[in-house]
């Protein structure tokens, strides 16, 4: 079995209009929301351009937020622990979100490069189309898209499976 580590959270723009994706140009980030975790509830960016908060109480408030709103959702970004662990001995991340207290709901596993979570899926499924991404049945198949993705689009390589799931509430 694959363990996941959460890397990062965004906030998305419900409905997805053209398919849910790691990737913010298929599945749009509400960037007011967004802005407003940053500045109003002090929400740090990591280096892929995801919020990084730190502390439970931080965690938290970005749900309250995101739960407030009926058109967005509070996504979280997962990669493969033993490709997390990798790169950071590369210092590309720092460290992974604890999400334990949450109900989690995965959404499915899409394959993008690590570099910006570019949708491999989007790439091949044409400009404007509907992003179909895998289910937890597919996670195989998932990771093999990726291993041939590397060297259909080399200049977006390494790619890997992206796992994303819905943060939910906390359980009382």
């Amino acid at each position: 079995m694959v363990k996941f580590v959460c890397v990062g959270l965004d906030i998305r723009t419900l409905p997805a209009a053209r398919g849910v994706s790691a990737d913010a140009t298929v599945w749009e980030q509400d960037e007011y929301l967004y802005g407003y975790a940053q500045c109003e509830l002090g929400v740090a960016e990591n280096a892929f351009q995801l919020l990084h908060p730190c502390g439970e109480m931080v965690v938290s408030d970005l749900v309250s937020l995101v739960a407030s709103k009926n058109d967005a959702a509070l996504v979280s970004l997962w990669l493969p622990k033993v490709v997390f662990e990798s790169c950071q001995l590369a210092k590309w991340f720092s460290t992974p979100i604890d999400l334990s207290g949450y109900v989690l709901d995965t959404i499915g596993f899409d394959v993008c490069d690590i570099d910006g979570f570019f949708s491999y899926l989007d790439m091949i499924s044409g400009l404007g189309s509907t992003v179909r991404i895998f289910d937890e049945t597919e996670l195989m198949d998932a990771f093999a898209v990726a291993q041939a993705a590397n060297f259909v689009v080399t200049k977006h390589s390494p790619f890997v499976v992206v796992e994303l799931k819905s943060v939910i509430v906390k359980p009382a």
